[in-house]
C-alpha cells in the first residue's frame, strides 16, 4: 500500500505468474489496471521465465520484497532486474 492509498496485489493463489500477475487498485478498492506477465515482460524475457522458473502450476517471476520509493513501485523479478510502476507507466530494468 502506497502513502497515497494505492494498493498492488500479485498473482492468484496456486497460479502465480499467469493472468493476474499484477493488479493496481485505487484508495476505494476499485481496480485501476491489471497486467499479465505477457504485458510485464517482452517475449524473450517471458520465454526465459517459462524455461527457468515455471512449475506445474506457477511461474516464479518475483523475488525479494517489492517496495515503494516515493510514488514508484519497485518489483524485483527473477531475471535479476526489476520493474518500476509509476502512475500508469511501467519501466523495465
Amino acid at each position: 500500500i502506497s502513502d497515497d492509498g494505492i494498493i498492488f496485489t500479485f498473482d492468484d493463489w496456486y497460479h502465480m505468474g499467469h493472468d493476474h500477475a499484477l493488479i493496481k487498485y485505487d484508495i476505494d478498492g476499485r481496480r485501476i489496471r491489471e497486467w499479465p506477465l505477457t504485458e510485464i515482460f517482452n517475449t524473450e524475457q517471458y520465454e526465459k521465465l517459462l524455461q527457468e522458473h515455471q512449475t506445474k502450476s506457477s511461474i516464479g517471476w518475483r523475488i525479494y520484497i517489492p517496495y515503494f520509493i516515493g510514488t514508484q513501485f519497485i518489483i524485483p523479478h527473477s531475471l535479476n532486474d526489476y520493474v518500476v510502476v509509476s502512475g500508469e507507466k511501467m519501466d523495465f530494468y
